[in-house]
């Protein structure tokens, strides 16, 4: 919404890519039947995408290593889906430095497109 783009002026909202690219996103995964259905389908059309997983899905890596292997890029999630609003700002920022353990990204996605300013 807008009056979030004004009262966070000093992040990017907005950018312009020559030539026009659409970026794929997935959250929640890597789970066994659904991150192997939207591999295939990517792999039919050739597109790359960016997978916000969860650390702890990553303790069990083959859905994770074939990420990778086919050229896909990982976002940490957090470890265990936290809802910013809801978590102790301590907890939060804990929890996402666990997931980090297992996924080396500068990239973050909050669950539930929820946080706090102060986190």
């Amino acid at each position: 919404p807008t009056i979030v783009q004004r009262l966070f002026s000093s992040y990017r909202w907005h950018f312009s890519s020559v030539p026009k690219e659409i970026y794929l996103t997935f959250d929640d995964g890597p789970s066994l039947g659904v991150t192997n259905f939207v591999l295939e389908e990517l792999k039919k059309y050739q597109a790359k995408a960016t997978f916000f997983v969860l650390g702890k899905c990553k303790e069990t890596p083959k859905n994770h290593l074939k990420i990778q292997k086919e050229g896909h890029s990982e976002g940490n999630h957090t470890f265990n889906h936290l809802n910013g609003i809801l978590t102790k700002n301590n907890h939060y920022i804990e929890n996402i430095q666990q997931a980090s353990a297992y996924i080396v990204s500068k990239l973050f996605r909050p669950p539930y497109e929820k946080l706090k300013s102060s986190q």
